[in-house]
């Protein structure tokens, strides 16, 4: 929460401690770090008052409010201009072309007659990023079970130095080991997910060295919904290698996460570019039953 006199100082209050700044200093803050923010809530304190909420994380918006127009409203409430200074417009049109949406020129609906949903890596070890995503995520998993969309969950787990490969170099041993609490799915997710639903993997891809291939060809699927965790590295390199093997890619903005909105965001341009449609929750729920 912000607190403070617009023409003196505001504090805003993270995780119980109050930090003080200026108000341009914190309109440029809020400029750079908007969509870091998992929930602001700013208030000035004088006349009636003026009330900016919304909710960020990881790129997925619940309430899409542009980031320009926040600069514009925060730089006239904070008294430090009659509009906003070329500063804070540049800043605010690069985080308005920072937007996966330009990329976003194709749309369908998955067909759930010959779709999967993916879910990735919804571990124990990446509860932190994965938390903030856990309701749209389960929303989505509701949505295809609904559909009769079938659900496979995947569980990246190393059982010994021969399957480490260049994960071990790359994140220098900082591995999910098979048989530790951290490798297990999350709680409410392993409530949803049956012994037959899990299949485990042991590098980016869910495809590489398991039978995903084979079950999706059996059961005659053309079409994936990619969710979960990490954006960048599980998510996008099984959603590439779907394409690659001839299956329609659906990518979920708002039920997967990373450790970085930018890098979320590279990869909603890059799979909205070259490999995926885009969906969301009420996306999903529009496309699969109407209005």
């Amino acid at each position: 929460m912000l607190k403070g006199d617009a023409r003196d100082q505001l504090w805003l209050k993270v995780n119980g401690v109050d930090i003080r700044f200026s108000p341009f200093e914190f309109t440029l803050i809020i400029g750079l770090h908007l969509s870091q923010f998992i929930d602001i809530e700013m208030y000035l304190s004088w006349g009636v008052g003026y009330k900016i909420r919304d909710t960020y994380f990881m790129g997925s918006r619940k309430k899409n409010l542009e980031p320009r127009i926040v600069l514009y409203v925060l730089s006239l409430i904070l008294g430090h201009s009659r509009s906003p200074d070329n500063k804070i417009l540049e800043m605010a049109t690069s985080l308005n072309c920072s937007s996966y949406k330009k990329y976003e020129i194709r749309k369908r609906n998955p067909d759930p007659k010959t779709c999967v949903l993916l879910v990735i890596d919804m571990q124990n070890y990446f509860s932190a990023m994965a938390k903030p995503i856990l309701d749209n995520l389960l929303t989505t998993i509701r949505l295809c079970r609904r559909a009769s969309i079938p659900v496979f969950f995947t569980r990246h787990c190393h059982k010994s130095p021969a399957d480490y490969a260049m994960l071990g170099e790359w994140w220098n041993n900082d591995l999910v080991y098979d048989g530790t609490v951290e490798a297990e799915l999350m709680p409410q997710i392993k409530e949803v997910a049956s012994a037959d639903e899990v299949i485990e993997k042991n590098t980016y891809s869910a495809f590489a060295s398991t039978r995903l291939q084979e079950r999706l060809v059996e059961m005659d699927v053309k079409e994936v919904i990619v969710s979960g965790v990490m954006t960048t590295l599980c998510c996008e390199t099984t959603a590439r290698e779907a394409f690659v093997r001839g299956f329609r890619v659906f990518f979920s903005t708002d039920a997967t996460a990373t450790s970085d909105i930018e890098l979320h965001e590279a990869t909603l341009k890059n799979l909205a570019y070259g490999f995926a449609y885009l969906v969301d929750c009420e996306r999903l729920q529009v496309g699969l039953f109407g209005n």
